[in-house]
């Protein structure tokens, strides 16, 4: 007797489902006001008594912090060494490889170090919000490569960002924030970004980044400020800029032993959260969030049941900008497999299942219905 066989096939003129896209706004909206509070409160040792100085205590501790919790993020993270004064210190790089032009960087940095201070504002509420933007930048994939940087002595004259700034002075660095107090509001709701006109590239499209993504902070663009991280990027000719809280200059804990997170009514964890919104959706946009469209992409989708109980499954696009990526099959949900697409095809064969099963796409999700196929028994 001829071997029956049951072959169902979608042909897709369009996804079954519609594949939700992902924008910048999805990860400004990933921007969790516990998860800053945790960094600043419980990473960064900005209590009452707590010393992020040149000799302080918790100072190499905090480092440590920043350091772990890169890697645990899975970026490639290291120490970048210089010397202050004839000893070694270091900075926290995190790198996030660009998927389309890696050579083109942007960089978020934020000082670590105090002046012999708990440091809760400057600098922890910066790092904070670097580090919580790290958390969600490491969930997708970029065009071009982000460098998360928590540098050291900047307290003493930016030198941790010289250092790295001259290093890496050939480097195609297209735009480099530094989050610097972002934490204290005196009730204004305003936030500065300082840079030379040659930063404009970067000073207006973050200015609109805040008017956009912040809940409602008012940008202020201002000129020249070489007194934070940023300044070192731009005399080495990179468009960078100062992204500091409007109220900066009548912070009454400004080096003091009060800029602490115990101090009553100080850090303004809300007001940091719209800061650290806006950084995020500038840097998604100018990174080059790349947004999942292999479902929006995917022209055709069959399964059947060839002879002896193999299956095979096939994928096809309407182009080849998905060549090296991955379409994940499944069998009856419990068998997961990776097939890399060639060209506009992405082909599944594997046996032997006799008997029904049910064949679907499970990456990306909720793409395509699933498919009945039924092998000779």
């Amino acid at each position: 007797m001829k071997r029956f066989l049951i072959v169902l096939m979608v042909l897709l003129a369009a996804p079954a489902l519609v594949y939700a896209q992902v924008e910048p706004i999805d990860l400004v909206n990933q921007v969790d006001l516990d998860n800053y509070r945790h960094n600043l409160d419980d990473l960064l040792y900005a209590h009452d008594g707590d010393n992020r100085g040149v000799n302080g205590p918790e100072h190499d501790l905090a480092r440590n912090n920043i350091e772990a919790t890169f890697t645990s993020l899975g970026l490639d993270t290291y120490l970048h060494p210089f010397d202050y004064r004839g000893k070694t210190y270091y900075n926290v790089v995190g790198v996030m490889e660009g998927q389309v032009t890696p050579d083109q960087q942007y960089i978020i940095g934020a000082h670590y170090d105090s002046v012999d201070n708990p440091g809760a504002d400057d600098n922890g509420s910066g790092v904070a919000g670097m580090m919580e933007m790290a958390r969600i930048f490491t969930q997708y994939d970029f065009e071009a490569t982000i460098i998360f940087i928590s540098f050291d002595r900047e307290e003493q004259g930016l030198w941790g960002s010289k250092a790295y700034a001259s290093e890496h002075r050939d480097d195609d660095i297209r735009g480099m924030i530094s989050a610097d107090m972002i934490a204290y509001t005196a009730g204004g709701g305003t936030c500065k970004i300082y840079g030379r006109t040659a930063s404009n590239s970067i000073k207006y499209p973050l200015a609109d980044a805040v008017e956009r993504y912040s809940n409602g902070l008012i940008p202020e663009i201002k000129g020249t400020f070489d007194a934070s991280d940023h300044a070192p990027f731009e005399w080495e000719g990179k468009p960078a800029c100062l992204f500091i809280e409007g109220d900066w200059t009548i912070n009454p804990c400004y080096h003091r032993q009060c800029d602490s997170v115990d101090t009553p009514d100080y850090i303004d964890y809300d007001f940091a959260w719209q800061m650290v919104r806006s950084a995020t959706g500038y840097l998604a946009e100018a990174a080059g969030l790349i947004s999942d469209t292999r479902c929006a992409d995917m022209k055709k989708f069959a399964a059947r049941c060839r002879g002896r109980g193999k299956i095979v499954a096939k994928a096809k696009m309407r182009n080849t900008n998905h060549n090296g990526q991955t379409v994940t099959f499944g069998i009856d949900n419990i068998e997961h497999f990776d097939v890399v697409i060639k060209g506009k095809k992405a082909k599944l064969r594997k046996c032997c299942y006799n008997g029904p099963h049910t064949v679907s796409i499970v990456d990306p999700a909720n793409c395509v219905d699933p498919v009945e196929v039924g092998c000779p028994d």
